[in-house]
């Protein structure tokens, strides 16, 4: 046989595996569609969020453009406004005016992303454990929990897309403590 064309063969089969085996793969419930959203009666809310971690930081999680076998890192970060404006925008897609308006309170039980590196990929994953009291003059809802995870592994994390993971998670998060909700 032609060593030349053990050679071509070589390169094509490693070629294949080595692009399918750095294709991202994705894992979690941050991945899962939420489209069927409850609508619940309000016509104002309020918002008050209590944090009951007590690791948060204002470290950004150590990602590097070059990263190592066996580099992982782990944060817990403070809110800077990001969430009360994702919990905006998530709580007006369950809206349906009318009716009086809610208090919101919502508890932050755990919430984190994580990075780390293996010698062929790069793991981004990030959770959130939240419950939500909805007070209300009516009669009011506690315990309302909601969780979220989400993981993905590719050979291009970066701080801009575990952020991005870490706020959809989020949604996802008051999403799922909201199908809990009844008028």
């Amino acid at each position: 046989m032609n060593p030349n064309y053990i050679f071509k063969i070589f390169f094509i089969t490693f070629s294949i595996c080595f692009i399918v085996g750095c294709a991202p793969k994705y894992n979690g419930s941050l991945y899962e569609n939420l489209d069927n959203r409850e609508k619940i009666e309000f016509s104002d809310y309020s918002l008050k969020i209590i944090d009951s971690r007590t690791d948060t930081t204002d470290k950004k999680i150590g990602i590097t453009i070059f990263s190592h076998r066996g580099q992982k890192d782990r944060v817990s970060p403070k809110n800077n406004g990001e969430l009360e404006m994702a919990f905006d925008e998530i709580i007006k897609e369950h809206q349906s005016f009318g009716g009086q308006k809610l208090d919101f309170e919502l508890e932050i039980l755990q919430a984190y992303q994580e990075f780390s590196a293996t010698a062929f990929s790069e793991r981004e994953a990030v959770f959130w454990s939240i419950v939500i009291n909805v007070n209300r003059t009516v009669r009011n809802t506690h315990g309302l929990k909601g969780k979220c995870t989400g993981e993905k592994s590719s050979i291009d994390a970066s701080i801009k897309n575990i952020n991005a993971m870490y706020i959809k998670c989020f949604k996802n998060a008051v999403t799922n403590a909201m199908q809990g909700y009844r008028q």
